[in-house]
């Protein structure tokens, strides 16, 4: 095969897998997958509801830790 042989078909074959994917995107079926997925940032976790990120640190390796009721890091001992 030739090489412009080659490069026409590696065309044709991406401009498919394009097609094929803006189908998929654009399909009626996955626009409940997509919102949902749209909207992954504004989800507030349980976990870390209502803390700041400063307010509990935990230093790796050892048992001091720095939280909201040990601003000081003392050690927990």
């Amino acid at each position: 095969m030739e090489q412009d042989s080659l490069r026409a078909l590696s065309t044709l074959l991406l401009f498919i897998a394009f097609i094929g994917l803006c189908i998929r995107v654009y399909s009626r079926k996955n626009k409940a997958y997509y919102e949902e997925a749209a909207n992954l940032p504004f989800v507030d976790d349980d976990d870390n509801a209502g803390r700041d990120d400063d307010s509990d640190t935990a230093v790796q390796g050892s048992r001091v830790k720095k939280t909201a009721a040990n601003p000081a890091g003392e050690s927990n001992e």
